[in-house]
């Protein structure tokens, strides 16, 4: 990838307000996850903390090394107009995606290495789950991998970058109990 938008700060960009939205902690294994939401038609979504957990789980155990560091994730849990905002920001294009990862590699305020920041947009993952025929957590936890794999240095620019990332996802949902998104 080649933008990287402030951590931290990146939902100041797509948000305009003084109130703090709700967030949740999460930890699973060496991860300590900040999940901040700021459209409530997440608060709907029964098991998020689970799923989120499960995922965060399901990735970090391919990168299982005992002598890593702490590291930190922010999720950040959105709805189409401020991811859209975010896109044409950061990536110039203007129009709303399903998920976005911005790579950091800083220690946070903890002293964690803090991965970087994920952005997912509510319609566009419940309209990608109807349109592809599949439950809208398991493509949630789909998207939730591919952002972890992005934050790890994963990318798709090319067909070998594509096949590396994709295989990986594959077999991180399988052992999560999840099919192949790409068939």
């Amino acid at each position: 990838m080649t933008w990287s938008p402030p951590s931290k700060n990146m939902t100041d960009t797509a948000m305009n307000t003084d109130t703090p939205p709700p967030h949740l902690e999460i930890v699973a294994h060496m991860m300590v996850a900040d999940v901040i939401i700021h459209d409530l038609k997440w608060e709907g979504v029964n098991g998020l903390s689970t799923l989120i957990k499960k995922a965060m789980h399901g990735t970090n155990n391919i990168f299982d090394d005992e002598d890593c560091c702490p590291l930190s994730v922010t999720f950040t849990l959105m709805n189409d107009p401020e991811i859209q905002t975010l896109n044409k920001n950061f990536r110039q294009k203007d129009k709303p995606t399903n998920v976005l990862s911005f790579p950091d590699g800083e220690p946070d305020d903890n002293g964690r290495l803090h991965l970087g920041d994920i952005a997912i947009a509510f319609e566009t993952l419940t309209r990608e789950s109807k349109e592809q025929d599949i439950s809208f957590k398991n493509h949630l936890s789909h998207l939730i991998v591919h952002g972890l794999l992005h934050l790890y240095g994963y990318d798709h620019e090319d067909d070998s970058e594509a096949d590396e990332m994709e295989s990986l996802e594959i077999e991180i949902l399988k052992d999560m109990g999840i099919k192949n998104p790409y068939i």
